[in-house]
């Protein structure tokens, strides 16, 4: 099956699709070459051994290349094939900003092979260095509005990382590994934010691998590493009640084993996955003993919090005492603590910054759970609708989702014929129809 690929808002192919998902790039190169270009193999080959000041490519090395999908994984190699037939660098998987650096920069005008490998290992460098700036923009743009759009990019950029680390150096490789492993994370958020967990456990699954990959295992990114994983099993259950136990079941080893990495990490990632891990049981604990255990690990997440250096967030974790606060309520909640997480809630809406929007429509979303749990009920449809129009905002499906279990909660409690009830249930459905059971 062929698609056509939009890049730029120019509809190119159509192009099959490749095992991981991109264009085929030997049709790509095929396409350009012959009905965009109308140039020969022969001449190809020609221009493209002489732009890398290398031996021309033969007719039928070219067509072998087109033919079996065996375009070179090397970056600048891609780049020169995409300058010479005019290829938007997306296409090929590489990283458009890759298109500020004048190819010169990449290639070698001098005999000295060494000098060749230093010149394309200083390129590496410098292409990791700027794939790591953009990850920082891409997770602000998350924690601050959402991460939809850039969600896009993380299929080609990851494929462009891919393909450097396979021809570079271990000083390249290493802090290569962990970028790598960090924008399938920012992946695993955004999709799951968007409640595409299917795309979101296979973006977990890359990153775990890469993590696991460097040579020294960084025991924080294997932490937050196996904790998105947990945590998209743990949302996918909290979204779809006729399955919460099972999800939350698949999630429990996750945090599990980011737990026991936690031992050896730094106090940052030790205070946030006993936070996290406090939150998971929570939901599963049923006698006092369960529920004391939640309670030690939420204080010992606290007392790392405290002494924690929360500007080196390298992994892009943004615990703060406002997370800790609102995951410690989210916590309460499923315990039944209602009139406690009220005032965890309080203390949590004072101290978290007013550009993490996001974070505000969790605080709402959980205010409406907590005072439907307390039979308030005026106050929790209060609530769900500053929720959702929160929620709304940022594109927040997770959070649509989880206002629209606690709307049909409302309507099955003994005020569910209340007029504010059903006109904001008629209002909720007509935008988020696919949320509410038949």
């Amino acid at each position: 099956m062929q698609y056509y690929w939009l890049v730029n808002g120019t509809k190119y192919g159509p192009f099959s699709m490749n095992e991981a998902g991109y264009p085929n790039e030997g049709e790509v190169v095929r396409h350009f070459r012959v009905a965009v270009k109308k140039m020969r193999a022969k001449k190809l080959g020609e221009l493209y051994g002489a732009a890398l000041h290398e031996k021309s490519k033969s007719r039928e090395a070219i067509l072998h290349m087109e033919k079996n999908n065996t375009i070179p994984t090397d970056i600048t190699r891609r780049r020169v094939l995409a300058g010479i037939l005019g290829i938007p660098y997306a296409l090929l998987g590489l990283h458009e900003s890759l298109e500020k650096l004048p190819l010169t920069q990449a290639l070698d005008h001098t005999p000295k092979p060494v000098n060749r490998n230093s010149k394309q290992q200083s390129l590496d460098h410098y292409s990791i260095e700027e794939h790591q700036q953009a990850l920082k923009l891409y997770f602000d743009g998350y924690y601050h509005r959402h991460g939809q759009a850039a969600l896009d990019d993380v299929a080609y950029t990851t494929q462009n990382l891919a393909a450097l680390l396979a021809n570079t150096n271990a000083n390249n490789r290493e802090p290569g590994l962990a970028l790598l492993s960090r924008y399938h994370q920012f992946g695993t958020n955004a999709a799951r934010e968007q409640q595409n967990y299917e795309h979101a456990l296979l973006h977990a699954d890359k990153a775990i691998q890469y993590a696991r990959s460097q040579a020294k295992p960084d025991a924080d990114l294997l932490v937050i590493s196996y904790y998105r994983r947990g945590i998209t099993f743990f949302e996918q259950g909290i979204t779809h009640e006729a399955a919460q136990w099972g999800a939350i079941q698949k999630a429990q080893p996750d945090i599990d084993i980011a737990l026991s990495y936690a031992q050896t990490a730094t106090p940052l990632m030790k205070g946030f996955i006993a936070l996290e891990w406090g939150l998971v049981q929570a939901h599963t604990a049923t006698t006092a003993t369960d529920k004391s255990l939640v309670m030690k690990r939420l204080d010992q997440s606290y007392n790392n919090l405290s002494v924690s250096q929360l500007e080196d967030d390298p992994n892009f974790v943004r615990f703060s005492p406002g997370w800790y606060y609102l995951t410690r309520a989210e916590a309460l909640i499923a315990m039944g603590m209602f009139s406690e997480s009220l005032g965890e809630l309080e203390i949590a809406e004072e101290v978290t910054p007013i550009n993490l929007p996001r974070r505000f429509a969790y605080l709402d979303a959980l205010r409406a759970r907590a005072y439907l749990g307390m039979n308030d009920l005026d106050e929790a449809v209060t609530y769900v609708k500053s929720a959702f129009n929160a929620s709304q905002a940022v594109k927040s499906e997770y959070n649509l989702a989880r206002l629209a279990n606690i709307q049909q909660d409302l309507e099955k409690s003994k005020h569910g014929r209340d007029r504010e009830i059903k006109q904001f249930g008629r209002a909720f459905r007509a935008v988020r129809p696919n949320l509410f059971l038949s």
